[in-house]
């Protein structure tokens, strides 16, 4: 893996900001999101938000989630870094009542304290760079007693890196977290695995930073080659937990041929909620507002 340092941080939000701004591969690819697509984020969200809830939408796109949120009776706020996006967010789905539009920095939000009943996001963390900042930032507008609704895809899975050593593929382009041969796939693995280990015991709270292929190739345009850090489910429930919030429910629609093992040994619950988490592709989580938060109690993690 490489890891980008301070100053390359700086750099690739830079280069972040003009490739989704400028992209129309990118936008292409976000237009073809369906509602069939996003029904699983509408659907959680409408089973857990009260009507007519005040919503920010992060990272909305070309703000198809934001209109199937108005839609369903709520009041959006979409909100992207991108112009180019919700241009066309604005002319497909601007009159839609209940719903408006603002270009924004999911890092810096333009909105004052305890704004928002709930704020979401649906495949935005994964393309941001201080994720602590960001989730400071949704804990900072969201009223006490309000939800935090995270949907992000799950790149530490060890088991991906077992698979590609025991059946190698070569591959034209690789994602900034894949490996490059049969023998980095093996030492990833066993790396991978042991890290995970730590993050779920609280022992390693570490950040790690990715080199995003920013690429308007089709087969890798929107494809999660752009992921600017290793996504995983314990980095973000231990950041929620040190602002304040309270991890109610994480909902998981995940099978594979492990778990049936698991459940037919009776092993313990917590053993199965582990795997899950460390192998379910899509991180899913509902975080409970239940005191102000602390900054000062935040520890954040060092960029390496």
């Amino acid at each position: 893996m490489r890891y980008v340092n301070e100053e390359g941080i700086k750099n690739t939000d830079a280069k972040l900001k003009q490739f989704y701004s400028s992209s129309l591969a990118y936008l292409e690819r976000l237009e073809t999101h369906d509602e069939q697509t996003l029904s699983p984020y509408i659907q959680l969200c409408k089973n857990i938000v009260s009507a007519d809830s005040l919503i920010l939408d992060c990272g909305c796109g070309t703000g198809l989630s934001s209109y199937l949120l108005a839609k369903a009776g709520f009041r959006v706020i979409g909100m992207d870094v991108s112009p180019l996006f919700l241009l066309e967010g604005i002319k497909k789905y601007g009159k839609q009542k209940g719903l408006r539009f603002f270009v924004g920095d999911v890092s810096k939000l333009p909105f004052p304290d305890q704004s928002f009943d709930i704020v979401c996001s649906y495949d935005l963390l994964e393309h941001i760079i201080d994720i602590e900042m960001v989730l400071i930032e949704m804990d900072r507008v969201v009223k006490k007693g309000g939800l935090v609704i995270i949907i992000t895809p799950n790149h530490l899975d060890p088991i991906q890196y077992l698979k590609a050593t025991i059946k190698w593929r070569k591959k034209e382009i690789y994602k900034p977290w894949e490996a490059k041969s049969r023998l980095m796939a093996l030492y990833k693995f066993i790396r991978s695995f042991f890290l995970v280990i730590n993050k779920a015991l609280g022992l390693n709270k570490k950040i790690y930073y990715l080199e995003p292929v920013l690429s308007n190739n089709k087969d890798a345009c929107g494809r999660d080659f752009d992921a600017t850090w290793l996504t995983n489910y314990f980095d973000i429930e231990n950041i929620l937990k040190e602002l304040g919030f309270s991890i109610k429910d994480a909902f998981f629609s995940f099978e594979d041929k492990i778990m049936p093992i698991i459940r037919l040994l009776h092993l313990p619950k917590i053993l199965l909620s582990f795997y899950v988490k460390i192998r379910a592709p899509s991180i899913i989580i509902r975080a409970d507002k239940m005191k102000k938060s602390s900054l000062k109690s935040l520890t954040i993690s060092s960029h390496n």
